[in-house]
């Protein structure tokens, strides 16, 4: 669970493009908030959620490091070797719960459903994904032409390349 404000791979991307990150996404290498993605990925990524957020960070990192035995976060770019990454599961077998527990879960659910602008996990990749297979997916034409060549990109393919799903 990444528990950042904004994910690596969109500061990465953000930083390709030359974009600004939001507000409070990211530190730069003093430890000043930052808007500059490249200066946020020499730094360090701020967590969501202000101190909640950050205690909530605090106990994944422990859970998936510290507990495992592996290495931590702050021990990544300086393992001349790679990184010894622990990945922590939590299983939850759903056909353990009582029936009491899932008709509050469903009733829950269905309730935050009903209020516009909530969205329960996930919610967002399902419709991006339907809409995906749709449609195809948007590149940005930079990126596009980074990843695949000059010749993927078309001159008159304007600022985003659609790609087919395979």
């Amino acid at each position: 669970m990444a528990t950042s404000r904004i994910s690596r791979g969109d500061m990465e991307l953000a930083a390709r493009l030359g974009e600004a990150l939001p507000p409070g996404a990211a530190l730069d290498v003093d430890g000043m908030p930052t808007v500059d993605a490249a200066a946020g990925l020499k730094g360090t990524q701020l967590p969501f959620g202000g101190h909640k957020g950050a205690a909530l960070a605090l106990a994944v990192e422990l859970l998936g490091s510290a507990l495992l035995g592996t290495d931590l976060a702050i021990d990544a770019e300086s393992s001349a070797a790679g990184m010894n990454r622990g990945v922590f599961f939590l299983a939850i077998d759903p056909s353990r719960l009582s029936q009491t527990a899932l008709a509050q879960a469903e009733r829950l659910f269905s309730a935050m459903q009903r209020d516009e602008g909530v969205r329960l996990p996930a919610d967002s990749r399902y419709r991006a994904r339907a809409a995906a297979a749709e449609h195809g997916v948007q590149v940005d034409a930079v990126l596009a032409e980074e990843c695949f060549g000059a010749d993927f990109v078309r001159a008159d393919a304007g600022p985003v390349v659609p790609v087919g799903l395979v």
